[in-house]
């Protein structure tokens, strides 16, 4: 034999499985499911006031229509009730039914990277988006601390879910970049049974299976989105009527607004911005008259409860406040009042103060009249120089004076 063939090494040759043994594949786990991270109750407050700045666009345009922008004591005001409010909170949720429901988050979710999905996590369609954002006055409630039922509703739900998205079906998440996770060190082996080496496995495809979303509330989708439709409807046309016709006019000697009417010198106009207004936060507020100083104002204020013998006095004493509080900003003092009068069939109290507002001498007038939860604050300011013509003008206001 050759030297060179002495020399050579011959690797062993791999034997065939033998029949009955089960091959072995190697099998390599999917990464765990990522947990929702349902939205925090602060960043949704922080979606939710940027919308809400965002409205802006839309309310101060309606309140400009309406006349309820104004400017006193260098303070600016933005005031929108009646037609108005409603056509502005009709716009609100149509503006918050179509983001969320086609792009799924609106322009303050985008800003703090929050979605709204499904409870199974697929996208929501309008249905639920409009369930969900009518719903948001019930959530709101109380309105003098906004939110506070659907905040509670919300802490105490495991998906933070308020009673609009409980209705809805929907969840609000963090939309945040999902963290990757690691591999395993070593993939596993899994035997393969020799039947399933043996035939085809029968049935689709996993890519074909059809994942069918979970049942929904149907009976209770069929009663509220017809209703909700209607009541959208009927309101946005209420309100676009009101506009058009002109739900507010005030010129020429005549005023008919917010369901008060009364007539004034035809010689008079609007006044956008005076020196002495009233404390407090009214609902409307309209002026006539010469100037600043020379006019007529009425402020129209919601009460928790009418005016009645039980509480008549209490009402009293705060008025008697408010006129101090007048009487120390213009320098001067309380002169009449509060002394009981009728005004267009309605009960309240006259009050006079006097006092300068520089170096002008001013007299200040009020009339609280009050009508169920409703204050009518009629309001007659005037200088020397035209204090017969402010009087006979307000005259002319109480003489016809007149809540429809």
């Amino acid at each position: 034999m050759d030297q060179t063939e002495t020399n050579e090494t011959w690797a062993t040759p791999i034997a065939p499985p033998e029949v009955g043994t089960t091959p072995r594949v190697r099998f390599t786990p999917p990464p765990p499911a990522p947990e929702t991270a349902y939205a925090g109750l602060g960043t949704r407050a922080t979606a939710l006031i940027i919308d809400l700045l965002l409205s802006l666009i839309v309310v101060v345009p309606l309140a400009a229509l309406s006349g309820g922008i104004s400017s006193s004591n260098g303070i600016f005001r933005i005031q929108i009730s009646g037609p108005p409010f409603f056509l502005a909170m009709v716009l609100w949720v149509a503006y918050m039914t179509l983001m969320e429901g086609k792009y799924g988050a609106s322009l303050g979710k985008r800003a703090t990277r929050l979605r709204v999905v499904t409870e199974d996590g697929l996208p929501i369609d309008l249905e639920a988006a409009l369930i969900r954002n009518v719903l948001r006055f019930l959530d709101a409630f109380p309105y003098v601390v906004p939110y506070l039922l659907g905040a509670i509703v919300a802490s105490r739900s495991p998906m933070k879910q308020r009673f609009g998205d409980r209705v809805a079906e929907t969840i609000v998440v963090s939309h945040t970049p999902a963290k990757q996770p690691e591999a395993p060190a070593r993939p596993l082996e899994r035997p393969v049974p020799q039947a399933a080496l043996a035939a085809p496995v029968a049935g689709p495809s996993p890519s074909a299976e059809v994942i069918e979303p979970p049942a929904r509330r149907f009976r209770l989708r069929v009663v509220l989105i017809p209703l909700l439709a209607l009541a959208l409807v009927a309101g946005g046309g209420y309100a676009f009527v009101s506009l058009r016709g002109g739900g507010c006019d005030v010129a020429d000697g005549a005023y008919d607004c917010h369901g008060v009417g009364f007539s004034y010198p035809s010689a008079w106009s609007t006044v956008d911005d005076v020196r002495i207004v009233p404390p407090g936060n009214p609902e409307f507020v309209d002026i006539v008259g010469l100037d600043q100083l020379n006019n007529v104002q009425l402020h129209g204020f919601l009460m928790s409860r009418p005016v009645d013998d039980s509480n008549v006095k209490q009402f009293k004493k705060q008025l008697s406040g408010a006129a101090t509080l007048i009487a120390q900003g213009v320098s001067g003092k309380v002169t009449h009042g509060p002394t009981r009068v009728e005004v267009g069939g309605l009960q309240g109290f006259r009050v006079q103060v006097e006092g300068s507002v520089g170096d002008q001498a001013v007299t200040f007038t009020e009339f609280a009249l009050t009508q169920g939860t409703t204050e009518y604050l009629l309001v007659c300011l005037s200088t020397p120089d035209h204090a017969r013509d402010i009087r006979q003008g307000c005259q002319q206001v109480m003489a016809t004076f007149h809540v429809s």
